[in-house]
């Protein structure tokens, strides 16, 4: 089964068959290793490979589940049946929904994706009961709110539009993603001869990231695993998709319901220096709900946790270029528009970078493009010296723009902070151009991705599973971490676990770093690092 050896608590994981399972795996713990070997030792010991169902959290999990495993088994050229089936919990819900369209003849319309039609519905039912438009951030929130399929009325007429929203749906027999796997769990419930086919296609099966299932999800492996041979493979301190209606309370469930559960812990983390691991522990334990852990890793001591502050964004940026310029790593940030500084700074030295998960382009954000329009039509005005673009932002903050601007994005502290990091941004994309053109030319630039970039840029939910050589966070903030609603219960428990998690990315050096002020608006350190710096300053354990 190759060369990699197994420590002890993997061995007993990878060894477990029959009956119920649960794998508490720690972050670096090896527990894709773990899931690995014990898919090519039980493929050997039933009729079909593909008898094994392995749930992965997301498509490129998946394959790169069934890659290790063909790698791991020595197969080159994989037939149908040849390996287990590796599939997203909606996959595997589309699936049987599709099974079920065949047989019945009804049939439903997905309208998740590009041209699938979700976004376009939201925005319509936005501006039937508001009137207007919605903007980017707003139609996120929106799209968000919907997925949850739960309200907080950060939006106006936010009930009434997910309940058309819901109505529609139901009406037109469309189905977004939630909706894939509530009308599964529907089907499987109200037809149990049709459940049970399902469910007999499978030995075992097997979940990865269980922490992030929601109800539903859950409830669907639940009923599908054969003869209770379920083994669910989790992390409560990463469970950070609350937002997308993950619920880590299933994985307490979970064993709760099954009182010959077997538990594993996989506790060793093979990734980060001792102090990093330290440092995480530290900060996730002040959580309440959680299972007991003791982590600990072989690696050396290493370096200091490196906490750094700023006078506003731009010097934050600039440190992280000089940080990452020569061996590169990654910059983390709780929402994307962080990155915009960073990317600024990175493309006026040159340094090329990869932004994973998704980005907006900087050209889209409307504020950025009402100011670049200025700027052209001041320029277009000027009879002799063409003005600034410094000088053109100056008199549009004198003339009350910027006011007009925050009583617009007032609708939110959420939609306020997105506002003022892009403030933030145009104020220093304006102080380092001498014209409307150059500041295209270099919004053009801060586009391109180039994907063999040894810089990485990403939010930290995109960057969950991943490792890099260096960490640095960036705007650690009160509002951002934890965000502005998240002060209390399990929405401040996800954040701070959300914080664990991008600690947890770095395996030799790790900066925190936070901005004393953000487009005019003062800031507040994150209380995650000032609990850390007041643990461990006295320790020489961070500086």
């Amino acid at each position: 089964m190759g060369e990699t050896i197994l420590n002890e608590a993997q061995m007993a994981a990878v060894s477990h068959r029959n009956g119920p399972a649960l794998v508490l795996a720690g972050p670096g713990s090896g527990k894709t290793t773990v899931i690995t070997h014990r898919s090519v030792t039980i493929a050997k010991e039933i009729a079909l490979p593909s008898r094994l169902l392995s749930v992965t959290f997301t498509r490129a999990a998946g394959l790169e589940m069934a890659q290790r495993y063909c790698k791991l088994a020595g197969i080159e050229h994989p037939k149908p049946g040849d390996i287990p089936v590796y599939q997203t919990v909606h996959a595997f819900c589309n699936g049987v929904i599709g099974i079920y369209e065949r047989e019945t003849g009804r049939h439903f319309t997905r309208i998740e994706g590009e041209g699938g039609g979700k976004m376009q519905i939201l925005s319509t039912l936005y501006h039937r009961y508001n009137n207007k438009t919605p903007d980017g951030p707003t139609l996120k929130v929106l799209e968000s709110a919907a997925s949850r399929r739960t309200t907080d009325d950060r939006i106006p007429n936010e009930s009434k539009i997910l309940q058309a929203y819901a109505a529609y749906k139901r009406d037109n027999n469309l189905l977004d993603f939630e909706d894939m796997i509530s009308v599964c769990l529907e089907i499987l419930k109200t037809h149990p001869d049709f459940c049970a086919r399902m469910a007999a296609q499978f030995d075992y099966v097997q979940v990865d990231e269980g922490q992030d299932l929601s109800r539903e999800q859950y409830e669907v492996i639940r009923l599908i695993a054969p003869h209770k041979n379920l083994l669910i493979v989790a992390d409560d301190d990463q469970s950070i998709y609350r937002f997308r209606g993950a619920e880590p309370s299933c994985i307490f469930d979970f064993v709760k319901q099954y009182p010959d559960c077997t538990r594993y812990n996989l506790t060793q983390n093979y990734r980060s220096t001792k102090r990093i691991v330290e440092a995480a522990s530290i900060v996730v334990s002040r959580n309440q709900k959680r299972f007991d852990k003791d982590l600990y890793t072989m690696r050396s001591e290493g370096t200091p946790v490196k906490v750094r502050r700023f006078s506003g964004c731009g010097d934050q940026a600039k440190y992280i270029c000089d940080v990452l310029a020569k061996a590169g790593g990654a910059v983390l940030y709780r929402n994307g528009v962080s990155s915009l500084t960073v990317r600024l700074a990175l493309t006026l030295q040159g340094i090329p970078y990869e932004i994973l998960g998704g980005y907006e382009r900087v050209g889209n954000i409307q504020v950025v493009g009402n100011i670049l329009q200025e700027i052209l039509q001041a320029e277009r005005n000027a009879r002799f010296l063409l003005p600034s673009p410094a000088k053109t932002y100056k008199r549009m903050m004198y003339d009350g723009y910027i006011e007009r601007l925050r009583r617009e994005y007032a609708i939110s502290r959420e939609h306020q902070r997105y506002l003022s990091a892009v403030l933030e941004f145009i104020s220093l994309l304006v102080a380092s151009c001498d014209s409307w053109r150059s500041c295209v030319e270099i919004l053009g630039k801060m586009d391109q991705n180039n994907t063999a970039a040894t810089v990485i840029l990403t939010t930290i939910h995109s960057a969950k599973g991943l490792e890099f050589d260096t960490v640095c966070m960036i705007d650690l903030v009160e509002g951002e971490f934890p965000g502005s609603g998240a002060t209390a219960g399990e929405d401040l428990e996800e954040e701070r676990r959300l914080f664990y998690v991008g600690m947890t990315r770095a395996k030799e050096t790790l900066y925190l770093c936070s901005p004393l002020a953000r487009g005019g608006r003062k800031e507040v350190e994150s209380r995650f690092v000032r609990e850390l710096d007041k643990n461990w300053r006295k320790k020489d354990k961070i500086s």
